[in-house]
């Protein structure tokens, strides 16, 4: 068998700082499989052991979707030894413990872990560890291809220093592709210096390519790190719920010329097609010990375009599909002749439709009827499995507010004098007659055939007798939270909307009155 690389996992008695006997991978069964239970010394997964992988030579790879792996701490590449972990699947858990891809002691140390999907979930992550009294570099690196790490704290890469005084060093550097990685808090400071002296790099530092990062955006209370790769893929990666119409794949290439004279290979399929880089075929782990820092795992899609010449391809769409779209630029198909590769996904899964019902209306009855056009739009629909129907519903129908003391209940209005013209209430503008001055709660949802939508929105129509009615409740005129409450322009002293010649009667009928206060008058609150 040729040299093997090592995967390890440490796992911390969970009572304390005393360590009981480690779950220790030999990597001594069949194959390289981390759910090989002969490639344990103790199986199965004991989470209150630790579990470690100290010696040289042992290649791992996670390719069993139900695998939950609940652990304490995760080290790979310790105390001099050499290990390499790929997931492609599953979920590794350090129970808010530490996870080191790299941990040096005075023998150095060199980790690799490369997730395709699946999660890790951890407290800490460290690349790498690095001891601060240690003699040698340790060296780690993290490839983001898919899937989703998630840390508590936050992430920390090495800075490239190591001896006395190095406590967070080492050689580190994280390459996000595919995938995200979260962490708790705002991190984008600490991060953006990781950008700023790439150890933090997008699609392996590729012309164009770039770190995305937010805080309490993506992922509410904290940082979400994702890679654009700079080509304006089309669908986006990532994207779901896609209409099935869509017939074509398209990408800008980056105009740099680092991409002069480089052929474009374009991989597509769906979930099942699927067949990643076997570790247990001789030909692919040769491959991968001969170029451990640069390899990266075939997804096996089939072929669909060789040598593309306008950064398209035709393709076929089904409904409720998970698809894989490849773009390989090289100087031939063969992988060790592609110099850039980037791997997207996108799917036709349905999804609920998502509304607005527009913003409120404000109106008057005209010779005792007034219809208004109702102005609701999708965010959201993906025609899948049919374009969605709009749905009006009147929640609400009551007398207006400003004609009733404050706090006695509002009477309802007779449905008879209000409704949907010819009862079409399934079109965004469906148009909604009243007769009666009121206050009118309409919501709007939709129905996809299989999903309404998930939050239905709401639109209040305030119809009054007159414009000037309607004028005195309009924000900025008037308040429609508090009944009565009219800020009426200079000069119309009876509140009608209009200054005219009725407002200087209005004045003129105290003309000389006075209402003033003796020279000392005392004021006495009431109680």
């Amino acid at each position: 068998m040729s040299k093997k690389l090592m995967c390890f996992v440490v796992v911390l008695c969970l009572a304390g700082a005393v360590f009981a006997a480690p779950m220790r991978y030999t990597d001594g069964g069949p194959d390289h499989n981390w759910n090989t239970s002969t490639n344990w010394n103790q199986w199965p997964n004991i989470t209150t052991e630790t579990t470690d992988h100290n010696s040289n030579g042992t290649l791992c790879q996670i390719v069993d979707p139900s695998l939950d792996w609940l652990t304490k701490a995760v080290m790979t590449g310790m105390y001099g030894a050499q290990n390499s972990v790929i997931q492609y699947t599953g979920s590794i858990n350090t129970n808010n413990g530490w996870f080191n891809i790299g941990r040096g002691n005075n023998n150095g140390g060199d980790g690799l872990w490369q997730i395709y999907d699946g999660q890790i979930v951890t407290g800490s992550m460290q690349v790498p560890n690095q001891f601060n009294d240690a003699a040698l570099l340790c060296k780690s690196r993290l490839l983001v291809a898919g899937g989703l790490v998630d840390i508590n704290s936050n992430l920390t890469i090495g800075n490239g220093t190591f001896g006395a005084g190095s406590s967070g060093g080492g050689d580190g550097q994280v390459d996000v592709r595919s995938g995200k990685i979260i962490s708790g808090g705002d991190d984008t400071v600490l991060y953006q210096g990781y950008i700023d002296n790439g150890w933090l790099i997008a699609y392996g530092g590729a012309p164009g390519a770039a770190i995305v990062m937010d805080y309490d955006v993506t992922t509410p209370g904290h940082t979400t790190i994702v890679a654009s790769s700079g080509l304006s893929e089309s669908p986006a990666n990532g994207a779901d719920g896609l209409d099935t119409s869509t017939s074509a794949l398209t990408w800008t290439t980056p105009a740099d010329p680092n991409f002069v004279g480089l052929k474009k290979y374009v991989y597509f399929g769906e979930v099942d097609d699927l067949n990643w880089s076997d570790l247990n075929d001789p030909n692919v782990e040769a491959g991968f010990l001969a170029d451990r820092d640069n390899w990266i795992a075939d997804a096996g899609l089939p072929l669909v375009e060789s040598d593309d010449a306008d950064n398209s391809t035709t393709v076929t769409l089904e409904a409720d599909k998970d698809y894989y779209w490849q773009i390989d630029y090289g100087y031939s198909v063969d992988d060790a002749n592609v110099v850039y590769s980037y791997l997207f996904t996108f799917d036709t899964q349905n999804t609920a439709p998502e509304v607005d019902a527009g913003n409120n209306l404000y109106s008057f009855l005209v010779s005792g009827s007034r219809t208004i056009t109702l102005d609701g739009s999708f965010i959201r629909d993906d025609n899948n499995p049919a374009p969605a129907t709009p749905i009006w519903t009147v929640i609400s129908a009551l007398e207006p507010y400003e004609d009733v003391a404050p706090g006695d209940p509002l009477a309802a209005i007779d449905p008879n004098d209000y409704g949907f013209v010819g009862d079409d209430n399934n079109q965004l503008d469906s148009q909604f007659e009243v007769l009666t001055a009121g206050t009118y709660i309409l919501e709007l949802d939709a129905d996809d055939g299989e999903f309404t939508a998930q939050f239905p929105q709401q639109v209040t129509l305030f119809i009054r007798d007159t414009a000037c009615k309607a004028t005195q409740i309009y924000p900025g005129y008037g308040n429609e939270w508090e009944p009565g409450i009219y800020n009426p322009m200079p000069g119309d002293a009876n509140e009608d909307c209009v200054v005219d010649l009725s407002d200087v009667a209005e004045l003129s009928s105290d003309w000389l009155d006075e209402e003033l206060i003796s020279d000392t008058t005392e004021y006495i609150p009431e109680e």
